[in-house]
């Protein structure tokens, strides 16, 4: 447990922040040890410079909650542990991870809120609430949608702050819900319910937009195709409040999944560190973090860069939207893909633009997400060095062995990764650019 859980975030912070302006050559002065200091030197003339270092203070406090009594990973058989903390066994893994993104000096931002909604909400305080249930007019509704009345009228599940917020009143309400680690995501125990909330989370107001809702035209199709690939894509339906004219609310909308099966963990999780040992959660599911890793390359890595390579289709696959389903020796067996948004089809799919890849660039960059993002926090956090360099070149060894173009490209090519910082300090901060970051695939 941290001594002094602000002394700790404000470490944090300030590597983060200092980590990111260097890869983004933004303006910083090295000898600043305070964020707040050195988000000033990032922003010198900057006019957005209030905006972002706003969301730092905010970003700061938020980190701070989360480090004060952290709660130690059990001592028993992680399984159990699971099953008895919630009616969703997910729900544990999910509320477990701390810190968020691993690379993002926003990772814990929670918007506005007060202290007291942080705990109530956020998932990191291992927070129960009740889900309200409304009916509202003119909705709009997936032909699966699970929640309905006795006679058979869609209900919209709304965030509980989101529908204070909007002064609504619900219909009924299930309780003993839980936020999951996107915190807008709560579960029931039967399914997960993706909703919309008018909060800052890093860099973006959460909301459902309506390319999301005609996705799922798709998915019948995704789903046959993945299943092609050892991939399990999980269903989503979706209900929405609409306009007299039919127009979605993007604000009050929702999305549906089922719950995942037994001994599943979305990938982040893997790689949390307990707050009394540092050791990695992976350590406790199974003994030997080599044989883990070559289960999780096979599992998750290699099936979604030869879906690529074999169809266009472009998985987001970073530790949030991969869920790994694990055999009882504790080694990945099994991969779930979650949301439908974070997909790249090939043109002839005639999908929304936004989920088309026009070019090779774009399913580049979100093939890069699963490294960027999940095993450079991974495989130094099994490999319990700061330094792994000969985990570095086995996973290269197994991308080469493999020898699709997709893996070769990822090790061998420079690492594309979001300009976190110079976005949130544009004119447009939710419009991604990118840099290219050192790849540790390659000897240097």
């Amino acid at each position: 447990m941290p001594h002094n859980p602000y002394k700790t975030a404000t470490h944090l912070l300030h590597q983060r922040l200092l980590t990111t302006a260097q890869t983004e050559h933004l303006p910083h002065d090295p000898t600043q040890t305070n964020p707040i200091a050195l988000a000033h030197t990032i922003t010198h003339n900057n006019h957005h410079a209030h905006r972002l270092t706003t969301e730092i203070r905010r970003a700061l406090h938020a980190t701070t909650l989360a480090l004060t009594n952290p709660r130690p990973h059990p001592t028993t058989d992680i399984w159990t542990h699971a099953h008895n903390n919630h009616p969703d066994p997910t729900t544990w893994f999910e509320q477990t991870i701390l810190l968020g993104h691993p690379q993002h000096p926003l990772a814990r931002l929670r918007g506005t809120w007060t202290t007291q909604e942080i705990h109530t909400y956020a998932p990191e305080h291992h927070t129960r609430t009740t889900l309200p249930l409304h009916q509202t007019p003119h909705m709009k509704h997936h032909p699966d949608w699970p929640l309905t009345t006795p006679d058979g009228q869609p209900l919209l599940p709304l965030h509980p702050w989101q529908a204070h917020r909007y002064q609504l009143t619900p219909t009924t309400t299930i309780p003993n819900t839980a936020p999951l680690m996107n915190l807008r995501t709560l579960t029931t125990g039967t399914h997960h319910y993706k909703t919309s909330i008018d909060l800052q989370l890093t860099s973006a107001l959460r909301h459902i937009t309506h390319t999301a809702l005609t996705i799922t035209n798709h998915q019948h199709q995704l789903q046959k195709t993945l299943h092609q690939h050892d991939i399990h894509l999980q269903t989503e339906t979706w209900a929405t409040a609409t306009t007299p004219q039919g127009t979605p609310h993007p604000h009050l909308t929702a999305i549906a999944r089922p719950t995942p099966p037994p001994r599943t963990l979305p990938l982040a999780a893997a790689a949390e560190p307990c707050p009394h040992t540092g050791q990695p959660l992976a350590h406790k599911i199974h003994p030997d973090p080599h044989q883990y890793l070559d289960h999780l390359i096979d599992t998750w890595l290699l099936p979604t860069l030869t879906l690529h390579d074999n169809t266009g289709i472009a998985l987001e696959a970073h530790g949030q939207n991969s869920l790994i389903t694990h055999d009882h020796q504790g080694l990945p067996n099994q991969l779930i893909y979650r949301d439908l948004g974070g997909i790249r089809l090939p043109p002839h799919w005639n999908a929304p633009t936004r989920l088309t890849a026009h070019n090779p660039t774009e399913t580049t960059k979100v093939l890069h997400a699963a490294l960027t993002t999940t095993l450079t926090q991974l495989i130094p956090a099994l490999a319990q060095h700061p330094n792994p360099t000969t985990w570095w070149q086995h996973l290269a060894h197994r991308l080469h062995t493999h020898g699709g173009p997709s893996a070769t490209q990822l090790a061998t090519q420079p690492w594309p990764t979001k300009k976190l910082l110079t976005m949130r300090l544009s004119d447009h901060p939710t419009h991604n650019q990118w840099v290219d970051r050192p790849n540790p695939l390659t000897p240097q």
